[in-house]
């Protein structure tokens, strides 16, 4: 499977990538860890940059505030890749995998399995280790059903199962439902565009010049990113929770493509700006004390990939902004009908 295939990336929706923890998620990645007397277990999304933890045990302090590694130093990009177990027993000498986190961490064993939601591979199922070793067919087999679990559980979390009902809307009016979405990705838009050059200060500098030292020379910048990209984030729930109205209010009409794009597009728009939140996180995390500079260095690369997604933000404002714009100009055109 192409880890940038559209189809994929679609499926990461606001809830699977939340970051609020999930219990039933967090149980799945203690049970198998310690099925596998290892360290380290994880709930793994693979996206756009960063390689997400959704549900974790046993990661160091930085990976725990992160929550995210550079997906390019990721073993479990190759489980999407592969869409089946991948499994590593002496990743030192493997010339399969990237070498980053076992010079980082001395990760030195490795098996996960795909998580399948929506017909599409998201990431793994995985656990760690930090010495050589085998892992059993028996054990492989606990984490295949495992990682089936845990897919229905990103199924069940996407549609909003265990959220408390909504009364009804009454008598919504789709085109000030529409209106509302155009002039909110609108402000977005100045905001990005406004903000993006800040965020993306040190984006420019090659990654391999970073240093722990460059980050204090710029942190007042960085600390501005940061809640910068707060503030974005807020924005964001409110869109969603416009764009919600819209599909419930455009429903008596039957099943709408202009609405299902436009959702898309949202779906898009916030899985970058989840991409940030390794950044955000480990710089608050950082200007509180709460890392030491050996601990934020080891976060530089994930630091550095999640800057990127500067472009990709406005990218995605300007394709969610016109797709909004064409559903209001058909409902107008329709007197409020899609």
């Amino acid at each position: 499977m192409n880890l940038d295939d559209p189809k994929r990336l679609s499926a990461f929706r606001s809830g699977r990538i939340a970051t609020t923890e999930d219990p039933e998620l967090t149980a799945i990645v203690h049970r198998v860890a310690n099925a596998a007397e290892a360290p380290i277990a994880l709930v793994s999304l693979v996206m756009d940059r960063v390689q997400y933890f959704r549900a974790a045990v046993g990661l160091p302090t930085e990976l725990a505030l992160a929550s995210a590694t550079n997906r390019c130093d990721s073993f479990c990009q190759f489980v999407v890749q592969e869409e089946a177990l991948f499994v590593v027993e002496d990743a030192p000498n493997d010339r399969r995998v990237p070498q980053a986190l076992v010079e980082r961490y001395g990760v030195t064993a490795y098996a996960g399995a795909p998580l399948w939601v929506d017909g599409q591979v998201l990431g793994s199922l995985c656990v760690l280790d930090v010495k050589p070793r085998t892992f059993s067919a028996q054990f492989l087999d606990t984490l295949t059903r495992s990682a089936s679990e845990a897919s229905a559980r990103l199924e069940q979390i996407a549609s909003g199962a265990n959220e408390p009902q909504r009364a009804p809307l009454e008598t919504p009016d789709v085109r000030a439902a529409a209106s509302s979405i155009v002039q909110q990705l609108t402000n977005m838009q100045a905001a990005a565009n406004l903000g993006t050059p800040l965020m993306n200060t040190l984006a420019e500098i090659p990654r391999e010049s970073w240093s722990v030292d460059l980050l204090g020379q710029h942190a007042d910048q960085i600390g501005e990113a940061a809640a910068f990209y707060r503030a974005l984030t807020r924005k964001l729930d409110r869109l969603q929770a416009a764009v919600q109205t819209l599909a419930y209010a455009s429903a008596s009409s039957g099943p709408q493509e202009s609405t299902r794009r436009l959702t898309q597009d949202v779906y898009a728009l916030g899985r970058n700006l989840a991409e940030g939140l390794a950044f955000v996180r480990v710089v608050e995390a950082l200007a509180d004390g709460a890392l030491t500079a050996g601990e934020t260095g080891r976060t530089l690369s994930v630091l550095h990939v999640a800057l990127g997604f500067g472009s990709d933000l406005r990218a995605s404002i300007e394709i969610s902004l016109e797709e909004a714009r064409r559903v209001a100009t058909s409902l107008d055109s329709a007197g409020g009908t899609l």
